[in-house]
């Protein structure tokens, strides 16, 4: 288990967490598969969960704070689309396995594959 901090303006995370309208609801519903529990603290959020899914969801509220500080509404296919390409830009750079013996990164898929190689590699 790990623990992240995120710093946000107190606007910031109410509007993140306790919007208007259903904005709170379409990020509770984004992050429920990386089952992470996020919690409001003085001066931003608390995440704790799985290294990959807290480093993930993080990214993910970055983004969204960066779009509704830019104008953008937080709505249902925003906050897919945000999610959407957190994770395939973890999966391109991040989350890419070098092995020895191969030249170039071995790069996942999905999810599901990095779950995979992380118990291939640790057992």
């Amino acid at each position: 288990m790990v623990t992240q901090d995120i710093e946000l303006p107190a606007q910031s995370a109410r509007t993140l967490f306790a919007g208007p309208g259903a904005a709170g609801h379409n990020i509770q519903r984004a992050v429920m598969p990386f089952r992470v529990g996020i919690s409001p603290v003085p001066g931003g959020i608390r995440m704790t969960g799985d290294e990959i899914a807290v480093s993930l969801v993080a990214e993910m509220m970055r983004r969204i704070e960066e779009a509704t500080k830019a104008g953008h509404a937080i709505s249902e296919p925003m906050v897919n689309a945000v999610a959407l390409s957190a994770v395939q830009d973890a999966l391109k750079h991040e989350l890419a396995f070098r092995l020895n013996g191969i030249h170039s990164a071995v790069r996942p898929m999905s999810l599901s594959q990095v779950a995979f190689m992380n118990a291939m590699l640790s057992s």
